[in-house]
């Protein structure tokens, strides 16, 4: 977001962000791109039974592996009520390099912190 407009910098090699701009597209792209993207896959029934812990969770997961990821198995659990089932596909989510296969010890900790936020109740 530059001014309140969403610039596509991926035609632009040399294009940089300031620390405002980068916050500015990251709070314009989640609900405008991600959750969107995730209510059509799963529902706006499933959607509204989420709490703001769980959207944050599925939104922070969709944003690291692309709002697709596991759409299929996580509506499933969600359409029968596997909070638990959907935690569990968030924790086993991707942590591996897809290149190498090298695991990132930092892919395995948000996973885990996704996954137990997705369980918070609040």
């Amino acid at each position: 977001m530059v001014n309140g407009v969403l610039i596509d910098v991926s035609k632009d090699p040399n294009a940089t962000w300031t620390k405002e701009e980068a916050v500015a597209t990251l709070a314009y792209e989640l609900p405008n791109s991600y959750a969107k993207s995730i209510i059509r896959g799963i529902g706006q029934a499933n959607w509204d039974k989420l709490d703001d812990n769980q959207k944050a969770a599925y939104l922070s997961f969709a944003y690291n592996c692309g709002p697709g990821r596991s759409r299929k198995q996580i509506k499933a659990a969600l359409d029968n009520n596997d909070i638990n089932g959907v935690a569990t596909i968030i924790a086993n989510g991707p942590v591996r390099d897809a290149g190498s296969g090298k695991v990132y010890k930092g892919l395995v900790e948000r996973r885990k912190l996704e996954s137990a936020l997705f369980l918070i109740i609040i």
